[in-house]
Order: C-alpha cells, then sequence, then structure tokens
C-alpha cells in the first residue's frame, strides 16, 4: 500500500480504536455482496426472476446484493442450494 493511504490508515486507526475490525467487517460484507451478485449473473435471472427462483423477495436480495445487509449463514445456504450451488467455508489464520 502506497505511503499515502498507509498513513491515512493510521490516522483512522488513532481517531477511531475500532476502525480496523470495523473496516474488516465492511470488507467481509462487500465480498458476500459480491458473490450475491455474482449468483444471480450466473444464472442468468433477471432480479425478478432470481428472487422467485431463491423464493426471497426482490427487496431482499437487493439489501443483500448491497453489501449493507448481514445474511444469515441459512440463509446463504438456501440460496445457494436453489441456485444448485453449495457453500464453501473456510477458517484461515491470521499472520
Amino acid at each position: 500500500m502506497g505511503t499515502y493511504l498507509t498513513s491515512k490508515l493510521r490516522r483512522f486507526s488513532l481517531k477511531y480504536p475500532n476502525f480496523e475490525k470495523d473496516l474488516e467487517r465492511t470488507i467481509f460484507l462487500q465480498r458476500v455482496a459480491f458473490e450475491m451478485v455474482k449468483l444471480q449473473n450466473d444464472s442468468g435471472l433477471s432480479l425478478d426472476n432470481f428472487a422467485q427462483q431463491i423464493e426471497l423477495p426482490k427487496s431482499h436480495i437487493s439489501r443483500l446484493q448491497s453489501g449493507e445487509h448481514n445474511p444469515t449463514i441459512l440463509t446463504l445456504l438456501d440460496m445457494a442450494e436453489r441456485c444448485g450451488y453449495e457453500v464453501d467455508i473456510k477458517f484461515k489464520f491470521k499472520k
């Protein structure tokens, strides 16, 4: 990471004690949202048809795809199963 960004991150971390943890959580939610968008795109369905296929309201899917909503593991499992996918959860040791 560049010097400018590194110094910005340090300043945020000093000013906001939970900054790094909050940032990690936000990034994680954005990754989940990306996977939800990808799942819909891979299905080739519109949002309306996708919502019907996975039996969830369109508004719920939109919240999932925005990255502002934290889905339960069971919701992810149901969505994946209805699309012919499976969920793979991995724990990685932090370096």
